[in-house]
């Protein structure tokens, strides 16, 4: 499962103790979808709050993460739509914006010269340091193992369902 790594591609270490004073969780029938669905959304807006003031959108922190993640692999624009799930031109609106805050720089692929690969600045490698997502890692990095590997096989069952569904809806517009 990819959950099992640092955002910057370094291996993670789940079966590591729980930090002092953190009792796991005992299983609770009466946990509801419908609340963890709450909370997640709670979770998500919580990372970003803080970013606000800072103006980088969700979207960008996740075009910019993913393109720190695939400097080898397919730092492109059709790269980040595969990825992100997002329509070719969700994608180009990120990145122009990205180019224009000096964010990313555009070069031409000198294999195929239609289209342009994608790296971060300076300024972007620096920007990464405060990564929202650092502080989610840092509170789940204090529960156990066990909760790990539930929450991540849960959200990664979760999230296969909602591309599934995803699929679905565009399937049933063609």
């Amino acid at each position: 499962m990819a959950a099992n790594s640092h955002d910057d591609g370094r291996p993670g270490d789940w079966r590591r103790a729980p930090a002092p004073g953190y009792s796991q969780p005992e299983s609770d029938p009466s946990v509801r979808p419908a609340d963890l669905a709450l909370l997640i959304d709670r979770t998500a807006r919580a990372v970003y709050a803080a970013e606000a003031r800072r103006t980088l959108t969700p979207s960008q922190w996740g075009a910019l993460r993913y393109l720190k993640r695939a400097r080898n692999a397919d730092p492109t624009l059709m790269g980040l739509v595969r990825f992100q799930k997002v329509a070719p031109a969700t994608a180009s609106e990120t990145i122009a914006l990205l180019v224009k805050r000096g964010l990313l720089a555009k070069e031409r692929d000198p294999a195929d010269r239609r289209q342009f690969l994608l790296r971060l600045t300076e300024e972007a490698e620096l920007l990464m340091d405060g990564d929202p997502l650092r502080r989610l890692a840092d509170a789940l990095a204090e529960l156990d193992a066990l909760t790990l590997a539930c929450m991540g096989a849960g959200l990664e069952r979760a999230l296969a369902a909602l591309a599934a569904a995803a699929d679905g809806e565009r399937e049933g517009l063609d």
